[in-house]
C-alpha cells in the first residue's frame, strides 16, 4: 500500500506542479522516483515531525500541495498541535499521511500501534479522514485528495494485504462503496480489516444470511445516506475497525443514528480501549475479535435477538 501511495504522488506531481513530497525519516527506495525527477520539490526532514507539519503548511500557503507522510503513530500525535493550529486552524490544503497504521507494524509493540489516530483526526476541524483499503485504493484516494481543498488526513496500510477489489471502481471522498448486496445485515467497515467482512459474508451466505457490505473508506465526512440506507432496509448494522471503539467509524455510525433518531441494532466491534500486546496482524485479529469468525457470530446474534 504504502507503494501504491509514493507511485500516486509521483502521478500526481507530473499532472500538477503544486504537488510537493516530504518525510519524515521514512523515504526509502519508494521515492525514489518523485525525488529524482522532482528533487526542488521533495523535502526529507528527518525524525522531526513537527518541523514536517510546520515546512508543509508555509508551502501550503504559498499555493503548493505538500503531501507529507511518516507511520501513522508519529504524525498522529508527535505533531498534533501543529496539525491543529497550524494546518487545520487555517484550513490548509496539507495531505498528511500516515502509513503502516493500525496494527500493522504488529510486533513492534505499542509505540507503533496506531489505534487513536482516526478518532484524533475526526475532532479536527476542516479536516478530511480517510482511511484506505488494498490494493488500489491508495492511489485513488491520493490523486481525489490532490484536487480536495483543505487539510486531509489518509491512513494507509504497510503493504501486502489482500485486494477488496476485483475491478475498477469509482472512489469519490464522502461516498462509501458497497461491496455486496444484501438485506439481512450489513457490515461497515473501513481500511485493512475489509478481507475480513468479506469472508464472514461469504460464510453467512452459505448460511443463507445475506449480508451488505460496505466499505465506508472515508471516515470523515460520512457517508449518511449509506448508513441510513442500511439502517431501513437490515435487520442491523455492525461496524468493523482496526481501531479503538472510542472515536472511530463506529462512533461516527452511532452519532447519526442517535441523532436520527434512527432505531436499529448496533454493535461497534474494534479495539476495546487497551494497549495491544504483540503477535502477528492475524493473532491480534482473533485475539481482539476482529476476525471473520467473530464478526459471523456478532451477525447471527443479532438476528437471533430479533
Amino acid at each position: 500500500m504504502r507503494i501504491a501511495f509514493c507511485e500516486a504522488v509521483y502521478e500526481a506531481a507530473k499532472q500538477d506542479p503544486r504537488v510537493f513530497s516530504m518525510s519524515a525519516d521514512v523515504t526509502g527506495r519508494q521515492l525514489t522516483s518523485f525525488r529524482n525527477e522532482f528533487p526542488e520539490r521533495f523535502f526529507e526532514t528527518g525524525v522531526a515531525e513537527q518541523n514536517l507539519v510546520g515546512v508543509a503548511a508555509g508551502l501550503a500557503l504559498s499555493g503548493k500541495i505538500p503531501f507529507i507522510s511518516t507511520v501513522a503513530s508519529f504524525i498522529s500525535t508527535r505533531c498534533y498541535e501543529q496539525i491543529k493550529i497550524d494546518v487545520c486552524f487555517q484550513n490548509l490544503s496539507v495531505k498528511v499521511v500516515g502509513f503502516c497504521s493500525a496494527f500493522s507494524l504488529s510486533e513492534w509493540g505499542a509505540t507503533h500501534h496506531s489505534l487513536e489516530d482516526i478518532a484524533i483526526m475526526r475532532a479536527l476541524p476542516n479536516m478530511t479522514v480517510i482511511v484506505t483499503a488494498a490494493r488500489m485504493e491508495p492511489k485513488k484516494a491520493v490523486l481525489a485528495t490532490a484536487q480536495h481543498e483543505g487539510p486531509t488526513y489518509i491512513r494507509i496500510g504497510k503493504g501486502g494485504e489482500p485486494d477488496v477489489y476485483q475491478k475498477e471502481y469509482d472512489f469519490q471522498i464522502g461516498k462509501a462503496v458497497v461491496l455486496k448486496e444484501g438485506d439481512d445485515i450489513a457490515l461497515v467497515g473501513t481500511g485493512m480489516i475489509l478481507p475480513e467482512l468479506l469472508k464472514a459474508s461469504d460464510e453467512l451466505r452459505s448460511q443463507g444470511i445475506k449480508a451488505r457490505v460496505v466499505n465506508m473508506h472515508t471516515v470523515k465526512p460520512l457517508d449518511k445516506d449509506v448508513i441510513l440506507k442500511a439502517a431501513g432496509e437490515t435487520q442491523g448494522i455492525i461496524t468493523v475497525e482496526e481501531h479503538n471503539v472510542i472515536g472511530g467509524l463506529g462512533d461516527a455510525v452511532n452519532q447519526l443514528l442517535t441523532r436520527r433518531k434512527v432505531n436499529v441494532p448496533l454493535e461497534i466491534m474494534g479495539i476495546e480501549d487497551v494497549f495491544m500486546e504483540v503477535g502477528t496482524v492475524q493473532e491480534l485479529r482473533h485475539a481482539h475479535y476482529l476476525d471473520s469468525q467473530a464478526i459471523l457470530n456478532k451477525a447471527k446474534e443479532i438476528l437471533k435477538a430479533e
